[in-house]
């Protein structure tokens, strides 16, 4: 008997003020499911030095990613405190965001203590104002395969970076 494949499912929600992400992560010892969970400030600055290789100071709360040849930190140490927003309604096209839906995915990883190349069912969301207008773009962004950091501690183990496949991305207003 073959051993069953644990399905990976992952919900995002990238918010106006907050970024909420919840995976499924195994059972625990009694037998139950066990789901992790993530929330930071939608915020994903401009890095403009890697503090790792450059011998900084560093969080290991936030990750540095590369989006169209401009490099950012996202994730719960990535706020500056104190940041200016504009409600953009083509927000879901920005860098930032796939910043975010990015690092959100690096800390699944990291929870998960795996490295994925496939997720079964990747679930954003939208503002309900914006559902109908914007969900088909959505669903298209989120079905694109990305490179996702691998965290440090995976990496020790002979994990490069990899490429992240969505393979059937639900969308929820």
């Amino acid at each position: 008997m073959e051993p069953k494949m644990e399905t990976k499912v992952i919900a995002i929600d990238v918010g106006y003020g907050n970024t909420k992400a919840v995976w499924k992560n195994g059972i625990d010892k009694l037998g139950r499911e066990r789901w992790g969970e993530i929330c930071f400030r939608s915020v994903a600055p401009l890095a403009l030095v890697d503090e790792k290789s450059s011998g900084m100071s560093h969080s290991h709360n936030k990750v540095l990613l590369s989006i169209n040849d401009r490099n950012y930190y996202a994730g719960p140490g990535a706020s500056l405190g104190i940041e200016s927003r504009a409600l953009d309604p083509n927000y879901i096209e920005s860098d930032e965001h796939e910043a975010l839906l990015r690092a959100s995915l690096h800390f699944a990883m990291r929870d998960m203590n795996c490295v994925f190349e496939e997720i079964d069912m990747l679930v954003v969301g939208l503002p309900v104002l914006g559902f109908n207008a914007r969900s088909k773009r959505l669903e298209q962004i989120a079905s694109q395969p990305r490179t996702i950091p691998v965290p440090g501690a995976l990496q020790e183990k002979g994990h490069p970076e990899r490429a992240l496949l969505h393979k059937s991305p639900r969308r929820r207003p």
